[in-house]
């Protein structure tokens, strides 16, 4: 766990691979995204875990400044859905 947050504004997921949140709604941040553009975060709101646009939280708290990378296989980010 890196942050809890407070997303600033409504976010509908495009995909399931994506959280959606409303304005308010607190957001803990697990981690930052290797080798992406890190605009792109992944974290829960409540039970649901998925990824998000940084810049729609608001960092409340940081629970560390140490960051690791963990690697990541494409299957790692499919969707299932519809």
């Amino acid at each position: 766990l890196m942050y809890r947050g407070e997303a600033l504004e409504d976010f509908t997921g495009p995909d399931c691979r994506f959280v959606s949140f409303k304005k308010g709604d607190p957001v803990y941040v697990y981690y930052k995204l290797a080798g992406r553009p890190p605009e792109v975060w992944a974290g829960s709101v409540g039970r649901v875990f998925g990824y998000f646009p940084r810049d729609l939280i608001q960092v409340v708290y940081e629970y560390t400044k140490e960051e690791l990378q963990v690697p990541a296989d494409e299957t790692d980010f499919v969707c299932f859905d519809g």
